[in-house]
């Protein structure tokens, strides 16, 4: 549904290979805006600007997210703009810090366009707040203040929001390297699940106190999209724990991110050289075992026990597992990543 949603939009041009349309709920924005100012009587010019300065500095937030992820490697094709914003439809490669990098291209770009409206205010006089100019002081207010909200307001650690998807993304990159590799992502998750619901229940009630119908629909849209993120990112867990059971790819404990193993660099796929090696060991090369003892039953015992927990993982996800349990994966892990 939320594709057929934003289909409904109006193709207004190209510009280095990305398509820009326009939402049609974007047209009924303006309107209202022509109307709220007809009422109070501002001047037929000042909608103008505004409509031509948001739709610029909205397009160029936009194309800083599509310049980061091409140059990460990634792909953006097309700009969608919209009255809570704009969307940049990218192609990213599955790594947090390309991730990270394609989050933060926008809000640079918004921080960008302040610094330069800060700085062309002092270098003209009538460019600043509580100019004699009309236009001026105008102009000073959607390029500085305004975009100084829009800055801080898309740094909120909410997702989708910027700062939401740099929090995921910057999470992933420090749990993977100083903390328990094999859970990162779910950690991770879980984090900006919990930040995510708090900045945006706190946006629903103070919408809702202050009469600010936009902040609440945007409020009420971020709780739902971080519904979403927190169901997809549930089914991929799932999906990526059954492929790892149904492949026999145990050493995936060190590197559980979905498209990080394939994305990251030889050295890190550890665990299907630790096996490719097994396999093309002769078997006559393994030391006799002692008189009266079994040498495959404490390998037996423990595969039988990684193949319960991947099917209870699988069942109900990293959150299903006690911490002995987690413990023992996180054992298992280091142990085979050493070379066993």
């Amino acid at each position: 549904m939320q594709g057929d949603f934003l289909s409904w939009s109006l193709p207004i041009g190209r510009a280095a290979g990305i398509s820009v349309r326009i939402h049609w709920t974007m047209l009924g924005w303006w309107l209202y805006k022509l109307e709220a100012g007809v009422r109070v009587g501002l001047p037929f010019w000042t909608w103008l600007l505004t409509v031509g300065l948001s739709f610029g500095t909205i397009l160029l937030h936009e194309f800083g997210h599509c310049a980061a992820a091409r140059r990460v490697g990634g792909s953006a094709d097309n700009v969608l703009l919209w009255p809570l914003g704009g969307l940049a439809m990218c192609s990213v490669p599955a790594r947090w810090k390309a991730e990270f990098a394609v989050a933060a291209g926008g809000p640079l770009v918004t921080a960008a366009i302040a610094l330069a409206g800060l700085g062309a205010a002092l270098l003209a006089p009538s460019l600043r707040a509580g100019s004699e100019s009309l236009l001026g002081a105008y102009v000073y207010h959607l390029l500085v203040p305004y975009q100084a909200f829009l800055l801080l307001f898309n740094v909120l650690p909410v997702y989708p929001l910027d700062g939401g998807r740099m929090l995921y993304a910057g999470l992933r990159g420090l749990l993977r390297r100083f903390g328990r590799r094999y859970d990162a992502r779910s950690r991770a998750t879980a984090a900006v699940g919990w930040s995510s619901r708090i900045v945006a229940a706190g946006g629903i009630v103070y919408g809702a106190a202050t009469g600010q119908f936009l902040l609440l629909c945007l409020a009420a849209w971020c709780l739902l999209a971080t519904q979403r993120f927190l169901y997809a990112r549930g089914e991929e867990e799932e999906e990526d724990w059954a492929g790892a059971a149904k492949r026999g790819d145990w050493g995936g404990y060190g590197a559980f991110a979905a498209g990080e193993e394939d994305a990251a660099p030889p050295k890190a796929r550890w665990s299907r050289r630790w096996f490719r090696r097994r396999a093309a060991a002769p078997e006559a090369e393994a030391p006799p075992a002692p008189a009266g003892t079994d040498p495959d039953a404490g390998a037996s015992e423990e595969r039988e026990r990684l193949d319960a927990l991947l099917a209870k993982i699988s069942a109900g996800g990293m959150a299903a597992l006690t911490p002995e349990e987690r413990a023992f994966l996180e054992a298992v892990s280091r142990r085979w990543s050493a070379g066993r």
